[in-house]
């Protein structure tokens, strides 16, 4: 789940959807959650380079075999 949520982030950095600086942050943790009745992985990233507290932290979301669901700043 940390190897594909990574390979999202790198995405995400390719696509200018994120700052350059999340391209060398690594998994911070990598939880399982229930979502409306169904679990996820919740890999989250923390990025100390980001000014703006509200967006330190990313978090993906991905099924239980690895297949990217969502990514937000607010865990939820």
């Amino acid at each position: 789940a940390i190897a594909n949520a990574t390979k999202v982030v790198a995405a995400f950095v390719s696509k200018n959807k994120l700052d350059k600086s999340w391209a060398s942050i690594t998994a911070s943790s990598a939880d399982k959650k229930e979502f409306k009745g169904k679990m996820e992985w919740v890999i989250a990233f923390v990025n100390d380079k980001i000014s703006d507290p509200a967006k330190k932290k990313l978090y993906v979301f991905l099924t239980l075999g690895g297949d990217y669901i969502a990514a937000n700043h607010s865990g939820n």
